[in-house]
């Protein structure tokens, strides 16, 4: 595996690989090879930051779990009862979507239409909009990976709690876990941000920066798509939420 991963950093298809085995026995293995920036050049500095894009997808869970415990939302909840969308589309009236149905990737919603809900964009309009986004197979019956799940899942804990869902994921998860991020960036010091990488991918003309470049906003409380600035005045809970996704 080491020496595959090595090869494939080295032909120039990826800048980095790596991955993390837990064993039966509790044991742990780990490996992580690569390169900064496309011309090879190499660092070494624990305080450098980088966007991880969808594994802040197990900070969500984790922070909706704690919840649940807590018996601030509960996991088997109709979510358009939760959002109170009386309008939803029938399919998703006829068969409910839960919390649990989110989590898990089986709520029957996929990413075939699209997932990037620009901002001020209402989601329920989103989804109604594009008839691809419901797959028509019952919730709990068929898993689909999907950002949707989760972009949803963000805007159900801030109608349960009340508080922005980077401020819950701050509290549940980030902060005990002495994690010193953000999702797009938000509550990172901008003293931290100085400190980044651009996130690079591989196209036909090569790699390019695809998020993170020097000429983002950096001095904007959110980064979003393109690098885009973004204000926290004004949010508006359970409308906004999808500035937190990609």
């Amino acid at each position: 595996m080491m020496d595959r991963m090595r090869h494939l950093v080295g032909a120039g298809g990826y800048l980095n690989a790596g991955y993390a085995a837990i064993a039966p026995d509790g044991g742990t293995q780990a490996f992580v090879t690569g390169r900064i920036t496309p011309d090879g050049a190499s660092l070494d500095d624990p305080t450098v930051r980088l966007r991880m894009a969808s594994i802040a997808k197990c900070a969500t869970a984790r922070a909706a779990c704690g919840l649940a415990v807590r018996g601030d939302i509960a996991l088997d909840a109709d979510i358009c009862s939760l959002l109170h969308w009386t309008d939803a589309p029938d399919a998703l009236r006829r068969h409910p979507v839960t919390l649990r149905h989110l989590l898990a990737h089986v709520s029957g919603l996929t990413d075939h239409a699209g997932y990037i809900v620009d901002p001020g964009e209402n989601l329920l309009q989103f989804i109604a909009d594009r008839p691809k986004a419901i797959s028509g197979r019952r919730p709990g019956h068929y898993f689909a990976y999907a950002n949707l799940n989760y972009i949803l899942l963000g805007h159900v804990m801030e109608a349960a709690t009340g508080k922005r869902f980077d401020h819950i994921l701050r509290d549940e998860v980030l902060i005990p876990a002495g994690i010193a991020g953000g999702f797009n960036w938000a509550g990172v010091p901008l003293a931290d941000r100085a400190n980044h990488l651009p996130l690079y991918q591989r196209g036909p003309s090569g790699l390019t920066v695809q998020a993170d470049a020097d000429d983002a906003d950096w001095q904007a409380d959110l980064i979003w798509r393109g690098g885009r600035g973004h204000s926290f005045a004004g949010y508006r809970l359970t409308q906004d939420t999808s500035l937190f996704s990609p």
